[in-house]
Protein backbone atom coordinates (compact mmCIF):
# COMPACT_ATOMS: atom_id res chain seq x y z
CA UNK A 1 0.00 0.00 0.00
CA UNK A 2 1.29 3.38 -0.75
CA UNK A 3 2.24 5.63 1.68
CA UNK A 4 1.49 9.45 0.69
CA UNK A 5 3.69 11.81 3.10
CA UNK A 6 3.67 14.69 0.55
CA UNK A 7 1.82 15.85 -2.58
CA UNK A 8 3.61 15.06 -5.77
CA UNK A 9 4.03 18.01 -8.13
CA UNK A 10 1.51 18.03 -11.03
CA UNK A 11 2.01 17.04 -13.57
CA UNK A 12 -0.71 16.78 -16.85
CA UNK A 13 0.28 13.53 -18.76
CA UNK A 14 -2.54 12.16 -21.50
CA UNK A 15 -0.77 9.04 -21.62
CA UNK A 16 -1.84 8.12 -17.67
CA UNK A 17 -5.51 7.13 -16.24
CA UNK A 18 -7.05 9.70 -14.18
CA UNK A 19 -8.17 7.65 -10.75
CA UNK A 20 -10.59 9.03 -8.32
CA UNK A 21 -10.07 8.84 -4.78
CA UNK A 22 -13.39 9.68 -2.90
CA UNK A 23 -13.23 11.13 0.18
CA UNK A 24 -15.71 12.87 2.21
CA UNK A 25 -15.00 16.39 3.55
CA UNK A 26 -14.67 15.53 7.29
CA UNK A 27 -12.02 13.13 6.27
CA UNK A 28 -10.11 15.45 3.97
CA UNK A 29 -9.96 17.98 7.18
CA UNK A 30 -7.29 15.16 8.65
CA UNK A 31 -4.07 14.96 8.10
CA UNK A 32 -3.92 10.61 8.22
CA UNK A 33 -6.67 8.81 6.54
CA UNK A 34 -6.72 5.31 4.42
CA UNK A 35 -8.65 5.03 1.42
CA UNK A 36 -9.54 2.61 -1.75
CA UNK A 37 -9.42 4.24 -4.78
CA UNK A 38 -11.60 3.48 -7.43
CA UNK A 39 -9.46 1.04 -9.45
CA UNK A 40 -9.27 -0.82 -6.07
CA UNK A 41 -5.75 1.02 -4.47
CA UNK A 42 -5.45 1.25 -0.97
CA UNK A 43 -3.81 4.32 -0.27
CA UNK A 44 -2.44 5.40 3.26
CA UNK A 45 -2.33 9.79 3.12
CA UNK A 46 0.03 11.22 6.44
CA UNK A 47 0.70 14.59 5.54
CA UNK A 48 1.61 18.06 7.32
CA UNK A 49 -1.46 19.44 6.15
CA UNK A 50 -5.09 18.65 5.23
CA UNK A 51 -5.43 17.67 1.20
CA UNK A 52 -8.16 19.72 -1.14
CA UNK A 53 -10.73 18.70 -3.69
CA UNK A 54 -8.85 18.39 -6.81
CA UNK A 55 -5.74 17.48 -5.79
CA UNK A 56 -3.21 14.56 -7.27
CA UNK A 57 -2.40 12.35 -4.13
CA UNK A 58 -0.04 9.64 -5.97
CA UNK A 59 1.30 9.47 -9.57
CA UNK A 60 2.52 6.17 -10.74
CA UNK A 61 3.98 4.88 -13.71
CA UNK A 62 0.43 4.54 -15.42
CA UNK A 63 -1.64 6.09 -13.20
CA UNK A 64 -2.61 9.50 -11.59
CA UNK A 65 -4.87 9.74 -8.12
CA UNK A 66 -6.70 12.89 -7.18
CA UNK A 67 -9.02 13.99 -4.73
CA UNK A 68 -12.63 13.59 -5.92
CA UNK A 69 -14.51 15.11 -2.73
CA UNK A 70 -17.73 13.87 -2.00
CA UNK A 71 -21.01 15.84 -2.90
CA UNK A 72 -23.15 16.21 0.34
CA UNK A 73 -26.39 18.26 1.50
CA UNK A 74 -25.84 21.58 1.65
CA UNK A 75 -27.91 24.81 2.60
CA UNK A 76 -27.01 27.53 -0.63
CA UNK A 77 -28.01 31.10 0.73
CA UNK A 78 -27.86 34.37 -1.96
CA UNK A 79 -25.98 37.31 -0.37
CA UNK A 80 -28.03 40.11 -0.43
CA UNK A 81 -27.71 43.18 -2.58
CA UNK A 82 -27.93 45.94 0.09
CA UNK A 83 -24.99 46.56 2.50
CA UNK A 84 -27.00 46.41 5.97
CA UNK A 85 -28.93 42.97 4.64
CA UNK A 86 -26.19 41.35 3.91
CA UNK A 87 -24.05 42.71 6.97
CA UNK A 88 -27.11 41.45 9.03
CA UNK A 89 -27.30 37.96 7.29
CA UNK A 90 -22.93 38.07 8.57
CA UNK A 91 -23.60 38.92 11.88
CA UNK A 92 -26.40 36.53 12.23
CA UNK A 93 -24.03 33.93 10.66
CA UNK A 94 -21.23 34.82 12.49
CA UNK A 95 -22.53 34.20 15.72
CA UNK A 96 -23.29 30.97 15.24
CA UNK A 97 -20.08 30.03 14.82
CA UNK A 98 -20.81 27.82 11.69
CA UNK A 99 -18.18 26.69 8.89
CA UNK A 100 -19.41 28.60 5.79
CA UNK A 101 -17.75 28.35 2.11
CA UNK A 102 -17.60 32.12 0.25
CA UNK A 103 -18.73 31.45 -3.54
CA UNK A 104 -19.64 34.45 -5.84
CA UNK A 105 -22.99 35.67 -4.70
CA UNK A 106 -23.25 32.60 -2.27
CA UNK A 107 -22.84 31.30 1.15
CA UNK A 108 -23.02 27.69 1.36
CA UNK A 109 -23.70 25.86 5.15
CA UNK A 110 -23.07 22.27 5.97
CA UNK A 111 -27.08 20.82 5.91
CA UNK A 112 -28.90 21.14 9.02
CA UNK A 113 -32.85 21.10 9.62
CA UNK A 114 -32.93 23.11 12.82
CA UNK A 115 -30.42 25.31 11.38
CA UNK A 116 -32.52 26.06 8.37
CA UNK A 117 -35.86 26.29 10.38
CA UNK A 118 -33.92 29.27 12.45
CA UNK A 119 -32.91 30.72 9.34
CA UNK A 120 -36.49 30.33 8.05
CA UNK A 121 -38.04 32.12 11.31
CA UNK A 122 -35.25 35.03 11.07
CA UNK A 123 -36.67 35.54 7.22
CA UNK A 124 -33.43 34.31 5.73
CA UNK A 125 -34.17 31.80 2.73
CA UNK A 126 -32.09 29.13 1.68
CA UNK A 127 -31.62 26.27 -1.10
CA UNK A 128 -31.07 22.66 0.35
CA UNK A 129 -28.90 21.15 -2.62
CA UNK A 130 -26.03 19.00 -2.95
CA UNK A 131 -22.77 20.24 -3.87
CA UNK A 132 -18.99 19.92 -2.67
CA UNK A 133 -18.49 21.83 0.61
CA UNK A 134 -15.56 23.50 1.47
CA UNK A 135 -15.54 25.77 4.17
CA UNK A 136 -12.72 28.28 5.21
CA UNK A 137 -10.81 26.76 7.53
CA UNK A 138 -10.83 29.64 9.42
CA UNK A 139 -14.56 29.61 9.70
CA UNK A 140 -14.39 27.02 12.13
CA UNK A 141 -15.50 26.82 15.64
CA UNK A 142 -15.47 28.97 18.99
CA UNK A 143 -11.91 31.43 18.92
CA UNK A 144 -13.33 33.26 22.13
CA UNK A 145 -9.86 34.06 24.13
Amino acid sequence: MPLVTELPPVVRNGQKQRVAVRVDRHTLEKRRWRVEADDGTDIAVDLGHPCRNGDTVLETETSSYFIDQVREQVIKISIPEYSTQAARLGWILGNQHLPVELREGRILLAYDEQLLAKLQRLGISGEVGEDVFSPDPHSRGHHHH
